[in-house]
């Protein structure tokens, strides 16, 4: 394409872009002039964009990192709808890695990332996102309802951490912890995944969650957050509570 179509291209798609702005109330025309102002959508839209892309650049060394030390596959994800957004997947040198991709959508409750995030949401926020949904089933382990689905969440947030053992995908073993900001909100979840028989023995299910636990404390000081003195190194802690 020569340089006037490229001029031609970015000034379609820069019409096209203040027109869905427009339509999408992320600029709005200021009456008696040719003038636009920046919508809250749209703020909110870049501080979206924004933070997505530092919680990723944060997120990859230590994930890397993670996914060597234990030898299985690490992700990142985020809560969209009733949905976990993979944003992030690391995999170790092996032939058993991780089939999932950036990009991927699964369903929250019955995954480890969904599920942790779903626990630290309050129960009417629960009852309101799934409102008129079916739960679908995926193995004996799956919360088929409401009342379910919040009593798991309080388990899996008073462990701090979720375990599934071929709970959603045949063969395949996970946990996950939460991710949080400067505040103490959760923004996402990382887990591990592998062959189930890597988190059989529980001397080895006892390093997982150490490592896991401390990836997701790693990351959440990267975003500001401070850890509380009743999480930090030497405080008690059931491991079994962990377990389901």
């Amino acid at each position: 394409m020569n340089s006037r179509g490229v001029e031609l291209r970015r000034r379609i798609d820069a019409h096209h872009c203040r027109h869905s702005l427009v339509n999408a109330e992320g600029r709005r025309p200021v009456a008696g002039t040719a003038g636009f102002q920046v919508g809250l959508s749209f703020l909110e839209l870049g501080a979206r964009a924004l933070f997505s892309q530092d919680l990723v650049q944060v997120a990859v060394p230590v994930l890397t990192r993670l996914a060597e030390t234990l030898q299985l596959s690490s992700h990142l994800g985020v809560l969209d709808g009733t949905d976990v957004l993979y944003l992030v997947r690391r995999t170790p040198n092996t032939p058993l890695a991780s089939n999932i991709r950036v990009g991927s959508r699964l369903p929250a409750h019955a995954t480890t990332m969904g599920r942790m995030l779903l626990a630290h949401m309050p129960a009417v926020e629960i009852e309101r996102l799934y409102a008129g949904k079916e739960l679908q089933r995926f193995s004996d382990h799956t919360s088929e309802t409401l009342d379910a689905l919040r009593a798991k969440a309080e388990k899996d947030r008073r462990a701090a951490i979720a375990w599934s053992e071929a709970h959603f995908e045949r063969g395949i073993g996970s946990a996950a912890v939460a991710v949080f900001d400067f505040a103490g909100t959760p923004l996402a979840a990382i887990n591990v995944s592998g062959p189930v028989n890597a988190f059989a023995d529980e001397t080895r299910r006892a390093v997982i969650g150490d490592e896991l636990r401390a990836a997701g404390a790693e990351i959440s000081r990267r975003l500001g957050w401070i850890e509380p003195d009743s999480k930090k190194p030497g405080a008690a802690r059931s491991f079994a509570e962990a377990g389901e």
